[in-house]
């Protein structure tokens, strides 16, 4: 079987941790949040914590890998309340499949890579130790208009998309992510189409997670339809498994992928399957300055 291209440092660590700290993390429903009075006065904090910290503890910081949020908290009331986008399952089948493999339907992928807002009643300091930087102050219309708003990312983004796929001479981005970085960034923006007046002052950050490569072509159809493309698909997971399965942490943080002269990969994104051919340099996770909506040219 040839080898393809595996990516990621973030999941390696995950599965190969075999201890876990419980932090309590139960989404409420959307309807449960109190409406805020016009008059209230809510600050707006945007939370970070090292990525899948409940499982691994901080070795995301170590290598600059997060997971961030939204907070509100409301200084009539002392009402607090943290959004996020998160992805169903864990991180592993955001990337990678579920394989059965039996002699009668051959080998089946199952995907679990959907994602959704969650709404959660109070702000968790002790998970969100990263980051929790106050960067606005809103009133409570927007925010009851923001709370109405956030579940109807759900349509829009079903799916918990963790890598793009860019150009690298170019830098057009063929294959969007989203992940919790994008609807972070989103729900700013949209607070700041209501004329919310962000803190420029303070620095906020976020990972950006990128596969570098030609544009790619659609093959759902052909993995449907082509017992050829089928199988090479399915071999690419199958060894992907295998690699993931077969080595350490100590491994995964001294190669972090695994390359062939000719650089095929696919890519599962919204349901699709997608083939490329990566290019230097082939993957980059990234954690950088990103100014707020509306930032003047003086704090970018």
């Amino acid at each position: 079987m040839r080898t393809h291209i595996i990516a990621s440092l973030i999941i390696c660590v995950y599965l190969s941790s075999s201890e876990s700290k419980v932090i309590p993390w139960d989404p409420i429903d959307w309807t449960y949040v109190t409406p805020a009075l016009p008059t209230d006065a809510i600050d707006v904090y945007y939370l970070l914590a090292p990525l899948l910290e409940d499982d691994i503890g901080t070795w995301g910081e170590t290598f600059n890998v997060y997971h961030g949020a939204i907070g509100f908290n409301n200084s009539r009331t002392g009402d607090e309340y943290t959004l996020n986008y998160d992805a169903f399952d864990f991180f592993r089948n955001s990337l990678f499949p579920i394989i059965n493999t039996n002699g009668t339907n051959g080998t089946q992928l199952t995907w679990v890579d959907g994602g959704a807002t969650y709404i959660y009643t109070g702000i968790n300091e002790s998970y969100w130790i990263a980051d929790q930087v106050r960067v606005a102050q809103i009133n409570g219309s927007v925010f009851n208009q923001f709370i109405k708003w956030s579940p109807a990312i759900n349509e829009t983004y079903p799916y918990y998309d963790m890598f793009a796929l860019t150009d690298p001479n170019t830098t057009d981005i063929y294959l969007n992510s989203f992940d919790c970085f994008d609807f972070v960034w989103l729900s700013f923006e949209y607070l700041y189409a209501q004329k919310v007046k962000f803190d420029y002052t303070v620095n906020v950050s976020r990972n950006y997670m990128t596969f570098w490569g030609e544009s790619p072509v659609d093959m759902s159809e052909l993995y449907n339809t082509s017992d050829y493309y089928r199988t090479d698909i399915n071999d690419f997971y199958i060894f992907t498994e295998l690699k993931i399965s077969d080595m350490s942490v100590s491994a995964w943080a001294s190669m972090t992928y695994d390359v062939t002269t000719e650089g095929l990969f696919y890519i599962h994104q919204d349901s699709k399957y997608w083939m490329t051919y990566l290019e230097d340099p082939l993957m980059t996770i990234k954690f950088l300055d990103t100014p707020l909506p509306g930032a003047p040219a003086i704090y970018i």
